[in-house]
């Protein structure tokens, strides 16, 4: 009976949002640090100033500039690439 009682205590305060780890200051932290560096991720409005390539000219080809594309949590850069005529 006293285990049925600890089990649904812990599962009331786990939904109301507290748990025994959060207690302590250092998981706080560690939980705000991880929400700040996943924020800017998210950002898609906010995208990379474009990188200078340096390429030839190639007889017959033409070059395409790199672009930064979105890969679902972040900007990924796309290198430019020679295209035939």
């Amino acid at each position: 009976m006293r285990r049925i009682i600890s089990l649904v205590t812990l599962s009331l305060a786990l939904a109301a949002g507290g748990s025994a780890a959060m207690a302590s200051p250092r998981a706080e932290h560690a939980v705000a640090a991880r929400r700040e560096f996943r924020e800017p991720l998210r950002d898609r409005s906010h995208r990379p100033e474009l990188r200078f390539e340096r390429h030839d000219l190639r007889p017959g080809f033409r070059w395409e500039h790199g672009d930064w594309r979105w890969g679902g949590r972040e900007w990924r850069w796309s290198p430019g690439r020679y295209v035939r005529r």
